[in-house]
Parts: structure tokens; C-alpha cells; sequence
């Protein structure tokens, strides 16, 4: 049986090797007369495929796995049925009268594989019976082959099968490389994990695969600086740093072997001069040694060498004016020698180099300008304030003579009061007075007017009326007040009916044109000329002044003018021509002299130029009269120097109607501003302020002339008055 058995495992062998079997080399003689049986099988499995191929009757088609399956016509299952219970319900077994001896056959044979293999019996059953379809081989390698191995004894490793690619040869282990050999089947080698790095352990996890610990290359040396290279492996390098102990008095160094150690410094610095120590936190301290004696009078030193020295120090000045010595509390002492003569005015010394004593007047000058400096012997000097020195010649500063500064000039502003209550009064310490006009002490609460500061005539009061066609006419506050009207006695080129001077008192207030009434004020209104109309003769254009007037037309222009301040809601106000005592205090404006601008006596000419007399210039800066009107005629209104109420051309230019009648004298004349008019009027008009063609004396304040009403000249003109 021996033999037998040798010559069944080479047969076993051969078969293993055509079916492609992975463990062939491992099939082992065995018992013989089993594996006998087991051949017979195999040989009744070929002749019953043989015969079922010879004889046609193969079933329908069955297509591999590889081509997608389609079903069995005959047992109606498909390739994805194999190994299913379902096939054994398909395929008949000889207990239920099967007579078709290829599939009983088939069947046992499959049984027979299906235990040797411990697999299910079926799936090789039917790959058996359709072996043979379309002229090909069907899954020989991957079908047939296998049971073929399980039945010959080449035993595939239990849960591996016959392998076609790398991936079914995956045995789940990270530390094996997996691959299909087509002799042997799946190859699972060992991995190699080693990195050639020195600072790793090198070892696999079957489910981490490769894995690479540092290796500890602690020497456990404190003070050493542990490392690993990759080429050489652990290094440890000593670190001197390390064994810094916080001590500076001691030297710390790392020995490789024990670790660090610590060996003391010498703070010896060799100097006798200093206490050597140690101090931990800063290391080594020379403290300097006191070498003071307490005698003021050695000079204490110290010597390197040899420790603390005391020389005795020399108290000679070389001042022949003092007597040196020394005291050992507190040093050198010099006391001065006496010189003093007991006289307040020397400044008493002593010569260094001698020591004579030296007597000089001392100084009286204290550099303060405005005192008397003198000396008494008891007491000293003597400087006296003289405030007459420090007049500074500005009439608003009072000027003292401060003994410790000089001059002091201080201003006075109580001493610029110019009398005009809208003008802000200081005094300048450099320059004197300044009146600094104000405006807005001059509101009369009426916003109709423009409120003004003249500097010299104190609150002017301006009211605009705009007449038809928006012209305007300023007319300006005369306060209220009282004045002497007419002639003073004795006054030069003066008249009889100017007299007698009486006073006047104006209880009210009134309104005063600023100007004479225009030739385009005249045409606003009035619209056209009542006779002849202005040329250029004596003077034509919007500003000259209207001329060729008699008192009616006055009334005339008056009315339609109050007429149309009514209709244009510009009242309550009501114009009129002004009364003589109003025109005369409206044109003094507070003087009493011959003009409003002075006297003027300074020459006789009847159209002579001089002097104004009390306001600067001459008279040909504040009239027009047959002195500068050359060739003759009007001029326009303004060109003159107003008066202190701020009326222009009250001397001069146009003679001005008034509302009186004419009166040889002002015997009986009313005292209160009212115009002085008889009933029945009387024949004549009153006229003022002199024209462009009189002598310079018809401009006087209180000149005078008749003219009846209805007269018309180039020379007659008139201003407005108003009330409210």
C-alpha cells in the first residue's frame, strides 16, 4: 500500500498542477484505497461531462459572471444564484425519480466535492453540468479548477481562494505586502520598517502598519543638552548655562559625568582703599573705606597701598586784610579785620596785598531817573521821588515818580470827557486822549432812523422818506433846547432887524432836511417845473439844488408830499417849512458866534476868504458865496463842511424860505419856536442863510431878508421841516 500510495500522490501531484492548484507541494501520501475512491469520482465526473457535452442536450445558455449573467431557461436561475438554496429546488435528485443520469450524476459528484471542500455542494454542481457551451471551456480556471484541488487534497489556506489580482490577496495585515503570484498563488510577504534613522525604534502594527518611536536619549545629566541625529544617534552636549545656581558669587560648569559644579569667586580687588565682598544677587562689592578723622582741619586721604592717610591742611588766604587759623569742628576760619570809619556815604575796605584800610564815597545814583539821590553821613543815601520829572506831557495822565520802578504815568480816562455822550472816552498813555464814536449809545428805538456818533456832534438822527420812485429825503433830529436868536451886540455886518437878541426855548424836537430840496426831490413830487426850470447857467442835474421857487410853490410841494407820506403809510409824520427860530437854532447848532464855524473877523472883503475863526479852515470850507461860486451858480448839495447837527449848506448855496411873515424886528416875536405869522399875512416872506451870489455876511447865523410870497429867483430855494 506503500507503494501504491507513492504512485497515487505523483497522480495527485499532476492533477494538481494541470488544475492550477496553489498548494500542490503540499499534498501528502495519504491513506490509498480513500483518495481510490475519490479518483473513481473524478473519473465518473469526466465521462458524465463528456458525455452530456457528445450528446447536445446541454440546457440553455448559461453567460459567466463576467458577461453580466442571464437566466436559465430550464431551472429558471441565474449566476447570482450559485450557492443559494433556491438551486436545490431546481436541480433533481434521485429520491424524486429523477431519470436524467447526467444530472444525478453531476449531483453527486457536486456533493461529494461539497464535502471535501466543506463549501456548498451546488455551485459546483451546475458549473459541472454546463461545462460545455458554445464550442468554449465555461470558468474552467476560476470554477472547475477549484473544487478539482479541494478533491486531489491541494488545499488552498482556509478562507483564500485562487487569486487574479493583487487586491484578493489583502489579508487585512498593514505589516504584509499582498500579491497574486500565477504559480503560488497570494504571496504575503513581511514588510521592512526600518527608516535607517538612528533616533527611532523601528516595529509594525498589523492595523497601523510601520510604526517609529523616538528613542529617549536623556542621560539623565542635568545640565547636559540631550539631542539625537538621525545618522549617529543619541548626543548629549554640555551646557555650562545650565548651571546657573541664581549665585554670583560662585562660577557654575557642567561636567558631563557628575553634573554641575559650583566653586566659589575671589573678590579680592588688592586695594587697601575698599571692603571686598560678595554679594549674591550682584556678585562682588568694593565699598570704599571712610578715612575721615573728624578734624576739619586734615586733609583725609587714602592710599591704595597702604590704607587711609590725614595731612594738615594750610589756612593762609593770602589776604593780608584777614587773620587765618584753623578749628578742628569746623576748618579753616579767616576773620576780616575791621575798616570801618562810621560814615553811612564811604564804602569802607582793606587791600589784600597790604592791608591798609581804603575809604570810598560810595554811589548815589539808584538809576531811577525821576528822584533826587543825596547822602547823609549817619543815615546814607537819600533818593527822593520828584514826580515833576516825570511829566510825559499827555494831558490824561497822572505822573508820579515811584522810588523802586521810575515814572509811573497813569491814564485818566475822566480826563478825555468830551461832553459827547455817544462816544466812548479813554485815555491813551502814549498818544492822550481817544473819543471813540458809538453807534449804539445813540438808538432811539426807531427803526426808521439811521442812529449815528458824530465825534464832534455827538447822536445824529437821520430819517429817509423815499418818494415817488423811491428818491430818497434825509431828514435830521435837532434836538430840543434853548439859544439866544439874533444879533449879539456889536456883531460885525450885522443888521436892525435882527434884533432885539431874546431866548428862545424849543420844548420839542423837529425833523430838519439835511440837505436844501433837490432838483430831483422836486420832480419825485411835484413832476415838473411852476415856472422857469433849472439850466445849466446856474447849476442843472439830480443833486444840485431846486431853484426859480416862491414860497406858494413850497405850500404846493409840501402838500403833495404829505399826501403821498400818507398813501405810502410812511407816517405819522408831517413836513412843513421850518420857523425862523428853528432854522436859526438849527444852523447855530449850539454857537453863538457870527457863523456856525466861528466869527471869521479875520478879513473885511465882502467876497474875501479867511480864517473860519473857531472850527479849523477857512470860511470857503463850510459856505458858497460870491467868494468861490465862480462862475455864479448853485453847487450841489454836501460840498461843504456840515455844522454840528449835521446840516450842510445852512451858509450859502440857495436863501431858504421860512414860514414867518416878515417882521422889521422881533419886538413881540414868540419865544417857543413857533413861526411869528400875522392875520391877515403879511406882505412878505422870510428868507435865510444867504445864496452862491451874496456877500460872505448874508451867510451869518442870524441874517434875515423879506420876499413876498409869489417871488421866484435862481437864487431861492428851501429845506423841509417835519414833526411826527
Amino acid at each position: 500500500m506503500r507503494r501504491g500510495g507513492g504512485i497515487i500522490l505523483r497522480i495527485r501531484k499532476r492533477m494538481a498542477i494541470f488544475f492550477e492548484c496553489r498548494d500542490y507541494n503540499s499534498i501528502k501520501e495519504v491513506n490509498t484505497v480513500g483518495y481510490v475512491k475519490m479518483y473513481f469520482m473524478v473519473v465518473c465526473l469526466c465521462v458524465s461531462i463528456c458525455a452530456f457535452a457528445v450528446t447536445g442536450a446541454a440546457l440553455s445558455s448559461v453567460t459567466s459572471l463576467e458577461t453580466g449573467g442571464r437566466h436559465d431557461d430550464m431551472t429558471g436561475l441565474t449566476d447570482s444564484d450559485v450557492g443559494s438554496a433556491a438551486v436545490k429546488d431546481v436541480i433533481p435528485h434521485p429520491a424524486d425519480g429523477n431519470t436524467d443520469w447526467r444530472l444525478v450524476l453531476s449531483e453527486a459528484i457536486a456533493y461529494l466535492s461539497g464535502w471535501q471542500q466543506g463549501g456548498n455542494p451546488m455551485a459546483y454542481a451546475i458549473r459541472a453540468a454546463y461545462l460545455w457551451q458554445n464550442g468554449e471551456w465555461y470558468h474552467y480556471d476560476a470554477e472547475m479548477s477549484a473544487p478539482m484541488c479541494w478533491v486531489l487534497g491541494a488545499v488552498e489556506p482556509e478562507g483564500e481562494g485562487d487569486c487574479q489580482e493583487d487586491e484578493d490577496c489583502d489579508d487585512g495585515d498593514l505589516c504584509t505586502e499582498d500579491r497574486c503570484d500565477p504559480v503560488l498563488g497570494c504571496v504575503n510577504a513581511p514588510i521592512d520598517c526600518d527608516d535607517s534613522d538612528l533616533c527611532t525604534d523601528n516595529g509594525c502594527d498589523p492595523a497601523m502598519g510601520c510604526v517609529y518611536t523616538p528613542v529617549d536619549c536623556d542621560d539623565g545629566v542635568e545640565c547636559t543638552a540631550d539631542s539625537c541625529d538621525p545618522a549617529t544617534g543619541c548626543v548629549n552636549t554640555p551646557d555650562d548655562t545650565l548651571c546657573d545656581d541664581g549665585n554670583a558669587c560662585s562660577d557654575g560648569s557642567c561636567d558631563p559625568a557628575t553634573g554641575c559644579v559650583s566653586v566659589p569667586i575671589t573678590c579680592d580687588d588688592g586695594n587697601a582703599c575698599t571692603n571686598d565682598s560678595c554679594d549674591p544677587a550682584t556678585g562682588c562689592v568694593f565699598v570704599p573705606i571712610t578715612c575721615d578723622d573728624g578734624n576739619a582741619c586734615t586733609n583725609d586721604g587714602c592710599d591704595p597701598a597702604t590704607g587711609c592717610v590725614s595731612v594738615p591742611i594750610t589756612c593762609d588766604d593770602g589776604n593780608a586784610c584777614t587773620d587765618d587759623s584753623c578749628d578742628p569742628a569746623t576748618g579753616c576760619v579767616s576773620v576780616p579785620i575791621t575798616c570801618d570809619d562810621g560814615n553811612a556815604c564811604t564804602n569802607d575796605s582793606c587791600d589784600p596785598a597790604t592791608g591798609n584800610c581804603v575809604y570810598t564815597p560810595i554811589d548815589l545814583d539808584d538809576g531811577i531817573e525821576c528822584t533826587v539821590d543825596m547822602c547823609d553821613a549817619a543815615t546814607g543815601p537819600l533818593n527822593t521821588p520828584n514826580d515833576a520829572a516825570c511829566d510825559d506831557l499827555i494831558v490824561c495822565t497822572v505822573d508820579t515818580c515811584d522810588s523802586a520802578t521810575g515814572c509811573v504815568n497813569t491814564p485818566n480816562d475822566a480826563a478825555c470827557d468830551d461832553l459827547i455822550d455817544c462816544t466812548a472816552d479813554t485815555c491813551d498813555a502814549a498818544t492822550g486822549c481817544v473819543n471813540t464814536p458809538n453807534d449804539a449809545a445813540c438808538d432811539d428805538g426807531n427803526p426808521n432812523t439811521l442812529d449815528t456818533c458824530d465825534p464832534v456832534r455827538g447822536c445824529v438822527y437821520t430819517l429817509t422818506i423815499l418818494l415817488p420812485g423811491d428818491v430818497p429825503l434825509e431828514l435830521v433830529w435837532i434836538p430840543s433846547g434853548s439859544y439866544q436868536m439874533g444879533r449879539y451886540p456889536g456883531e460885525r455886518t450885522s443888521d436892525a432887524n435882527e434884533e432885539p437878541q431874546h431866548p428862545v426855548t424849543l420844548a420839542y424836537g423837529f425833523w430838519m432836511g439835511k440837505y436844501e430840496i433837490t432838483q430831483q426831490q422836486w420832480l419825485a413830487v411835484r413832476g415838473s417845473w411852476p415856472g422857469t426850470a433849472p439850466s445849466a447857467d446856474f447849476g442843472l442835474g439830480n443833486s444840485y439844488p431846486a431853484y426859480n421857487i416862491s414860497w406858494d410853490d413850497t405850500k404846493n410841494f409840501i402838500t403833495s408830499l404829505n399826501a403821498h407820506i400818507v398813501s405810502s403809510g410812511q407816517g405819522p409824520l408831517t413836513v412843513r417849512l421850518p420857523s425862523e427860530a428853528e432854522w436859526e437854532y438849527a444852523c447855530r447848532a449850539g454857537t453863538t458866534t457870527r457863523f456856525y464855524f466861528g466869527d471869521s473877523l479875520g478879513c473885511d472883503g465882502v467876497c474875501a476868504d479867511c480864517a473860519a475863526g473857531t472850527l479849523p479852515g477857512n470860511r470857503t470850507d463850510y459856505m458858497w458865496y460870491c467868494g468861490n461860486s465862480s462862475p455864479g451858480g448853485t453847487r450841489p448839495v454836501g460840498g461843504k463842511t456840515a455844522n454840528a447837527f449835521g446840516l450842510y449848506d445852512m451858509s450859502g448855496n440857495v436863501s431858504e424860505w421860512c414860514e414867518d411873515d416878515s417882521h422889521g424886528r422881533y419886538t413881540g416875536a414868540p419865544n417857543n419856536g413857533s413861526a411869528w405869522v400875522d392875520s391877515p399875512r403879511a406882505f412878505g416872506r422870510s428868507r435865510r442863510g444867504g445864496s452862491f451870489g451874496s456877500y460872505y455876511y448874508s451867510g451869518r447865523s442870524a441874517c434875515r431878508v423879506f420876499v413876498t410870497p409869489d417871488s421866484r429867483s435862481n437864487v431861492a430855494g428851501f429845506r423841509l421841516a417835519a414833526v411826527r
